[in-house]
């Protein structure tokens, strides 16, 4: 049986007005199931265990932004688990999609619900522009933590509509490595964003030495974007 996974995570609020969160993303990352990570996983519990953070789940954007069970974590530790997830997301076969809209463009009357409106636009064109490689598969398992009812409402419509065969299932995001990559995706994404609008981010210049930001994780990561199958 040919299966596809889905892991699904977002950044960002529906707060049209908050200055420090200008974008609203998700991204979407596609593992076929028959190409195994299972070694890779494993190499990557063992790097994590010999940090002495055996069983950790990754949190990439916690981690960027010093928060909630990372505020007693060394700095060195922080960047180190970053760049292992890094590293592993680089290695596994997996491909991602990132849909991201600015905020401003929909404040007014009714912004929420027309930003909502361009999401499912934005996720519908591109499941029916690939329909031949997601319907090539029996079972489309779409994975995602329901953190967010406007993702969760989002996807349960869009999916069901323009992909045959999909199956839902929420999930906690320690019991999925790629649901953490999910989450790094969406953390560099955001992190791309910003370098291109030129935003001045004290915390990124601490956590990133100058030019690996772009050099590495930026353009490593775009070696991972979904390509048209034909």
């Amino acid at each position: 049986m040919k299966k596809l996974n889905v892991f699904v995570d977002e950044s960002g609020h529906f707060d049209l007005y908050n200055k420090k969160s200008p974008y609203y993303l998700f991204s979407l990352v596609f593992h076929e199931e028959n190409k195994s990570i299972e070694e890779d996983i494993k190499y990557l519990d063992y790097r994590l265990s010999q940090m002495g953070y055996e069983g950790h789940g990754v949190h990439s954007g916690e981690i960027l932004r010093n928060e909630k069970g990372y505020v007693l974590v060394p700095p060195k530790d922080r960047k180190a688990l970053f760049l292992r997830l890094f590293n592993f997301t680089r290695k596994v076969p997996i491909e991602f999609q990132s849909f991201d809209f600015e905020k401003k463009r929909f404040r007014g009357e009714d912004g929420e619900a027309r930003m909502q409106a361009a999401m499912a636009r934005s996720l519908s064109r591109f499941l029916r522009d690939n329909q031949m490689y997601f319907n090539f598969f029996d079972v489309v398992t779409v994975f995602y933590d329901n953190g967010q009812y406007q993702i969760t409402n989002l996807l349960n419509t869009v999916f069901s509509i323009e992909v045959d065969n999909v199956k839902f299932k929420k999930v906690k995001p320690w019991d999925y490595r790629l649901f953490q990559v999910a989450d790094m995706v969406c953390t560099i994404e955001l992190l791309r964003l910003k370098r291109n609008a030129k935003t001045k981010s004290r915390t990124i210049e601490n956590f990133f030495k100058p030019g690996t930001l772009k050099r590495t994780y930026i353009d490593g990561l775009e070696e991972k974007r979904f390509r048209p199958k034909e």
